[in-house]
Protein backbone atom coordinates (compact mmCIF):
# COMPACT_ATOMS: atom_id res chain seq x y z
CA UNK A 1 0.00 0.00 0.00
CA UNK A 2 1.75 3.53 -0.57
CA UNK A 3 1.56 6.23 1.49
CA UNK A 4 -0.89 8.36 -0.84
CA UNK A 5 -3.12 5.17 -0.57
CA UNK A 6 -2.69 4.88 3.75
CA UNK A 7 -3.31 8.61 4.15
CA UNK A 8 -6.63 8.16 1.98
CA UNK A 9 -7.56 4.76 3.94
CA UNK A 10 -7.02 7.33 7.25
CA UNK A 11 -8.91 10.21 5.97
CA UNK A 12 -12.08 7.50 4.58
CA UNK A 13 -11.83 5.78 8.09
CA UNK A 14 -11.76 8.85 10.29
CA UNK A 15 -13.50 11.56 8.84
CA UNK A 16 -15.89 9.74 6.76
CA UNK A 17 -16.20 6.51 9.16
CA UNK A 18 -15.75 4.41 6.32
CA UNK A 19 -14.81 0.33 6.83
CA UNK A 20 -11.04 1.01 5.34
CA UNK A 21 -8.05 -1.40 5.18
CA UNK A 22 -5.26 -0.31 7.06
CA UNK A 23 -1.98 -2.49 8.07
CA UNK A 24 -1.66 -3.78 11.13
CA UNK A 25 1.57 -3.13 11.71
CA UNK A 26 3.68 0.02 10.00
CA UNK A 27 7.29 0.13 9.89
CA UNK A 28 9.30 3.49 10.94
CA UNK A 29 9.85 4.18 7.30
CA UNK A 30 5.99 4.01 6.19
CA UNK A 31 4.91 6.09 9.47
CA UNK A 32 7.73 9.11 8.98
CA UNK A 33 6.34 8.89 4.72
CA UNK A 34 2.58 9.33 6.17
CA UNK A 35 3.44 11.96 8.56
CA UNK A 36 5.71 14.07 5.84
CA UNK A 37 2.41 13.65 3.13
CA UNK A 38 -0.05 14.20 5.88
CA UNK A 39 1.95 17.20 7.25
CA UNK A 40 2.06 18.72 3.61
CA UNK A 41 -1.57 18.25 3.25
CA UNK A 42 -2.36 19.83 6.70
CA UNK A 43 -4.31 16.47 7.79
CA UNK A 44 -1.49 15.33 10.61
CA UNK A 45 -3.90 15.97 12.77
CA UNK A 46 -6.35 13.41 11.78
CA UNK A 47 -3.85 10.89 11.27
CA UNK A 48 -3.26 11.24 14.41
CA UNK A 49 -5.97 10.72 15.79
CA UNK A 50 -6.37 7.71 14.11
CA UNK A 51 -3.46 6.42 14.91
CA UNK A 52 -3.78 6.99 18.45
CA UNK A 53 -6.90 4.55 18.14
CA UNK A 54 -4.70 2.32 16.88
CA UNK A 55 -2.15 2.63 19.43
CA UNK A 56 0.33 3.77 16.89
CA UNK A 57 1.72 7.21 18.93
CA UNK A 58 4.59 9.27 17.88
CA UNK A 59 6.05 12.29 18.95
CA UNK A 60 5.63 14.09 15.87
CA UNK A 61 1.88 13.15 15.11
CA UNK A 62 0.96 13.79 18.49
CA UNK A 63 2.86 17.74 18.17
CA UNK A 64 0.98 18.45 15.09
CA UNK A 65 -2.47 17.60 17.24
CA UNK A 66 -1.54 19.73 19.74
CA UNK A 67 -0.59 22.75 16.71
CA UNK A 68 -3.88 22.01 15.32
CA UNK A 69 -5.91 22.90 18.58
CA UNK A 70 -3.48 25.57 19.42
CA UNK A 71 -4.32 27.11 16.04
CA UNK A 72 -8.47 26.21 16.55
CA UNK A 73 -8.26 28.24 19.85
CA UNK A 74 -6.44 31.33 18.13
CA UNK A 75 -9.19 31.65 15.17
CA UNK A 76 -11.86 31.21 17.80
CA UNK A 77 -10.30 33.98 19.89
CA UNK A 78 -9.84 36.17 17.16
CA UNK A 79 -13.16 35.42 15.76
CA UNK A 80 -14.54 36.82 19.43
CA UNK A 81 -12.54 39.89 19.16
CA UNK A 82 -14.07 40.54 15.72
CA UNK A 83 -17.19 39.82 16.67
CA UNK A 84 -16.80 42.54 19.78
CA UNK A 85 -15.73 45.09 17.42
CA UNK A 86 -18.91 44.53 15.74
CA UNK A 87 -21.23 44.48 18.55
CA UNK A 88 -19.38 47.68 19.68
CA UNK A 89 -19.68 49.62 16.98
CA UNK A 90 -22.87 48.66 15.94
CA UNK A 91 -22.08 46.60 13.04
CA UNK A 92 -24.61 43.80 12.31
Amino acid sequence: MSVTELLIAVINAEVFKKETTFPDKLNKEDIDALYALSKKQDLAHIVASFLEKRNIVTDSFTRQKLMSVYRREQLDYEENRVRALFESEGID
